[in-house]
């Protein structure tokens, strides 16, 4: 079976559902199935097609402009007349790649199953998923709508998406999973000292602030200890500066973004982790702990019980209060009996999610799913979906291109004609500055607010390197950050980002 995953991105990035991609991909390629991933081209210097664990991934633009739509179609064209799929599973629905995946799978007429992750629902506890799914409201709802099966990842997000489109109800679940001997024999960590890990991206949501905390509490109790916060995000700035105004400099590490094979070692060292959130998708770094033999402690938030699968395993708090988190570290260190409870139960409770498990659950779905999908019309829903469409297949084909040019200027959102308001100054950023200006247009922001906000960022980015300021500003334009303050936390993100980025590169 040829098998073609989406997601909003990939390896070497971390952190999200391209992990769980990768493990079962790697499976599924031992097999003897032929599995390709397509997915956003971030950062920008990697390569357009490589070979990674044995996938052949392929990487496009994410587009914003309407000349980047265009530049869409030939990479896409490419792969479905080189590698037409059997089957399509889009894990992580970002905008547009999911019209994409049904555009690839009407055109190949194979199945297309959408699995809703953590961040692509709108969530009432978190206001961050809402910016998220509001970006890709042209998009999103409609292929979702369209799909063979959508499933989430956990029954909260099945819940959560039936919320937001009841049509789809019931929403099953598809469970992600893990390599469990990937966790289990990680050589650990070495660390001079004991350490609590947060494994964690660096969001208000995921609750850090309220762990720091905790530890300021418990450092006098607990001298042996030390935090080692492992992830990167909007919110590191903020964090570090709590740190240091608790006076942990010394006790607390930032570790930054790991790869996965750091992150085992990571959990395989550590004394216990932590995930303190505020609202939490599902929470796969809790089944990666116990694997690898680390005691959780987390929130009873989201799909976080379902899947430590209860308290047997994992000491379970109610809230992300200081006082809590800083009660359940102390009993896990000092009650040895009660921590190799949790571990013991814990390693046994994780092999649930092995891929060995849910692997052939995913094939059998497909299968299922595929005589059905043989010839189905592809029903597009707008002028740009069905432009998409029609060039992708032509070109495919060999046959001539449609226009896409007309379908702007009819929305009175021709590119040049959309930038023109916008600061010269501005512009001259680039691309990225260019694709943040449009997508708030296209978002319905008021011109005088964004010429503002525009102004403001060349202000506040005087000294910044231009190529990070550039790739900053492109990809606040996909997560739909318009304020300063946002533009700002994910400008200091990703020039981190791509600074690592860039000395691997050299």
């Amino acid at each position: 079976m040829r098998i073609l995953y989406v997601c909003s991105v990939y390896l070497p990035n971390t952190g999200g559902c391209q992990d769980p991609i990768d493990q079962v991909g790697q499976r599924f390629v031992a097999q003897g199935h032929d599995v390709h991933v397509l997915t956003k081209r971030w950062p920008e210097h990697l390569p357009a097609t490589e070979d990674i664990h044995g996938l052949t991934v392929h990487r496009v633009t994410s587009p914003i402009l309407p000349s980047e739509f265009r530049e869409l179609v030939s990479p896409v064209a490419r792969l479905l007349r080189d590698h037409a799929p059997d089957a399509v599973h889009v894990i992580g629905l970002r905008r547009p790649l999911p019209a994409v995946a049904l555009i690839a799978a009407r055109a190949s007429g194979a199945p297309v199953v959408m699995t809703v992750g953590g961040w692509d629902i709108p969530d009432p506890t978190d206001p961050e998923p809402g910016k998220v799914w509001r970006t890709g409201a042209e998009f999103v709802p409609q292929a979702m709508r369209r799909a063979d099966r959508v499933t989430a990842a956990s029954r909260d997000l099945a819940r959560l998406t039936a919320l937001a489109l009841p049509e789809l109800s019931p929403v099953g679940v598809t469970h992600v999973g893990i390599d469990h001997a990937y966790f289990a024999e990680a050589r650990p960590h070495p660390h001079p000292r004991p350490y609590v890990l947060a494994l964690r991206r660096l969001e208000v949501s995921k609750g850090i602030d309220r762990l720091i905390r905790a530890f300021h509490a418990l450092a006098p109790r607990l001298p042996e200890l030390d935090l080692l916060i492992a992830g990167d995000g909007a919110e590191r700035d903020n964090l570090v500066r709590l740190t240091g105004e608790l006076g942990l400099d010394a006790r607390v590490r930032f570790i930054g973004e790991v790869p996965l094979d750091a992150a085992a070692r990571l959990l395989r060292g550590a004394a216990m982790t932590v995930v303190p959130s505020l609202a939490e998708g599902g929470g796969l770094v809790n089944v990666e702990a116990q694997a690898a033999g680390c005691p959780v402690i987390a929130t009873r938030v989201g799909g976080i019980t379902e899947y430590l699968q209860g308290d047997r395993g994992a000491h379970l708090i109610d809230a992300p209060d200081p006082a809590e988190i800083a009660a359940a570290v102390e009993r896990v260190w000092r009650d040895e009996p009660y921590r190799r409870r949790l571990i013991a139960a814990g390693r046994e409770l994780a092999r649930r999610f092995d891929w060995s498990r849910l692997g052939d659950a995913y094939l059998e779905m497909y299968r299922a799913l595929a005589p059905a999908a043989v010839g189905r019309p592809l029903a597009p829903w707008s002028e740009l979906v069905d432009l998409l469409h029609r060039n992708v297949v032509a070109e495919r084909d060999g046959g001539p291109p449609a226009d896409f040019d007309a379908e702007w200027a009819a929305r009175g959102l021709a590119e040049e004609e959309a930038l023109a308001p916008a600061p010269p100054e501005f512009l001259a950023y680039g691309r990225g500055g260019r694709r943040w200006y449009y997508a708030g247009r296209v978002a319905g922001r008021a011109v005088a607010r964004l010429n503002d906000v525009a102004r403001e960022c060349v202000a506040a980015f005087c000294c910044a390197p231009a190529r990070v300021v550039d790739a900053a500003l492109s990809e606040a334009a996909e997560w739909g950050r318009f304020d300063l303050d946002e533009v700002a936390a994910y400008a200091d993100y990703k020039a981190r980002e791509l600074a690592a980025a860039w000395a691997v590169e050299r």
